[in-house]
């Protein structure tokens, strides 16, 4: 899926230091996770782990009034995108079933291959969609920029 940075950014300078910030962020949380979750699984067992998002949660429910403002483009009239929505969910629902059972069922086994076509078949309709409605969930443009796609391609 794309970054919103990129829709939000014009390219150039904005949109570089944007997914910059974006990139360094998501670089410090996924270390900071790693050793807070590890220090506090040794200290107080693992469930608490499922206590850390609480904090984080609150801080930006307080924060994000403050920091954050109305982008809407209010020249376009823009709906909500629900062919695109369910296609997507159900695509990457059907990868993330794909990836849990296939282990167990073999990754050549009816169940695994049919989860697989699905999953493929959902995906070449969200973007069958994408291309035709005028107001799509995700800009299908977006993926011409060489640096979204190679990101995209290193996080997979």
């Amino acid at each position: 899926m794309a970054c919103p940075l990129i829709t939000t950014f014009p390219e150039g300078t904005a949109r570089n230091k944007a997914l910059a910030v974006w990139g360094g962020v998501g670089g410090l949380g996924a270390t900071a996770a790693l050793l807070i979750g590890g220090l506090l699984t040794d200290l107080l067992g693992w469930e608490w782990i499922s206590f850390l998002n609480l904090p984080v949660t609150a801080v930006l429910l307080v924060a994000a009034p403050a920091l954050l403002w109305e982008s809407r483009d209010t020249t376009v009239s823009r709906r909500f995108d629900v062919p695109g929505a369910v296609t997507l969910t159900g695509a990457l629902v059907l990868v993330c079933a794909v990836i849990a059972r296939g282990p167990e069922a073999g990754w050549t086994s009816v169940q695994t291959l049919v989860l697989a076509a699905a999953a493929v078949v959902l995906a070449v309709a969200f973007c069958w969609i994408k291309s035709r409605t005028p107001s799509p969930l995700v800009p299908l443009g977006v993926f011409r920029s060489r640096s979204l796609v190679g990101g995209n391609a290193v996080v997979l």
